[in-house]
């Protein structure tokens, strides 16, 4: 497949449960091998039943319909899986496998193949949001993993999987001459709540918010990966 060069994509396999055990919340797809793509090295599997478009943008209903949590033997299901392109033209592979619980290798295997190519003139645009960022849970304080960021055009488009393996999808444009970032965040089957970023100095870091109001309003904060995480700054101002 070719791909823009650090596009967000969702990538789903379709698999057929060939063995003779039930398919269900216990199986986990982990990162076996090649690039990872900004994904997470493993998570809680996700099935879905075949024939629903699931849509990579907030709002889409099917992600809640579709959504199966056991998987007889011979039957087919989609197992879908949020990545970001690589920033560097060139073919890359990414494998994937579902996993028991506990277990060291993956009992089925599946990979991505794709084609990476760079659009010109769009890294001297950038507004420096792209890219991969540490960030603080905004409920909790605490790290929560590695939130990918891209731009499609004037948009910027991103996710990030939280606890337990909910995907979250971000989508926004930039304010300020490029110093801020704002849109809506939330789970693919939800319209998504507003959130507002501010960059530190430097741009290697970033302050903000999620939701609005007095009450509702929690801190959102993160820095480039190898960075320190700008906890201090991580509160509601």
């Amino acid at each position: 497949s070719l791909v823009r060069s650090g596009s967000i994509l969702l990538k789903i396999w379709r698999l057929r449960n060939s063995g003779e055990c039930v398919w269900d919340r216990s199986l986990r797809l982990i990162f076996v091998g090649g690039d990872p793509m900004a994904g997470p090295d493993g998570l809680p599997a996700a099935f879905f039943r075949p024939g629903f478009a699931l849509d990579p943008e907030l709002g889409d209903d099917d992600w809640h319909q579709a959504r199966m949590y056991a998987v007889a033997p011979g039957e087919t299901v989609d197992v879908p899986i949020f990545l970001r392109a690589p920033d560097e033209p060139g073919r890359y592979q990414s494998t994937w496998g579902l996993a028991a619980e506990g277990a060291d290798r993956p009992a089925i295997t599946f990979y991505l193949d794709i084609e990476v190519l760079e659009v010109e003139g769009e890294k001297d645009s950038s507004d420096g949001w792209e890219g991969l960022w540490d960030h603080l849970n905004a409920r909790k304080g605490e790290f929560s993993g590695r939130l990918a960021i891209a731009r499609a055009g004037g948009l910027y488009q991103g996710f990030f999987y939280a606890e337990g393996g909910r995907v979250y999808l971000l989508e926004g444009r930039s304010v300020e001459g490029g110093q801020g970032l704002e849109g809506v965040v939330g789970e693919p089957y939800e319209d998504g709540q507003p959130f507002k970023l501010r960059f530190l100095s430097g741009k290697d870091a970033f302050q903000g918010v999620i939701g609005e109001g007095e009450f509702a309003a929690e801190a959102w904060c993160g820095s480039r990966p190898g960075l320190p995480l700008p906890r201090q700054e991580c509160r509601l101002r």
